[in-house]
């Protein structure tokens, strides 16, 4: 998840594209992508402590989720 975001920082990834980049053909519970979410910023606010890390990973509603950092602050490998 975290990849897929990061690709594109300050921007919303459609659930479509999570699902098919995290399950591929797979079924996934809609429930999935938000308890991945949960671990995720659990995570980074043990890696971030200063920032708020549900403002990290923001969920915009009913379209995606976003990576709320400045490009200039992420780094895909």
């Amino acid at each position: 998840m975290l990849h897929t975001l990061a690709e594109k920082p300050g921007k919303c990834v459609s659930y479509d594209i999570l699902y098919t980049r995290m399950w591929g053909e797979a079924l996934a519970e809609p429930g999935q992508i938000y308890a991945h979410r949960s671990r995720l910023c659990g995570k980074l606010a043990r890696a971030f402590p200063e920032r708020d890390a549900k403002r990290i990973v923001m969920t915009i509603p009913k379209h995606g989720l976003m990576l709320n950092l400045p490009p200039q602050e992420v780094v895909v490998n």
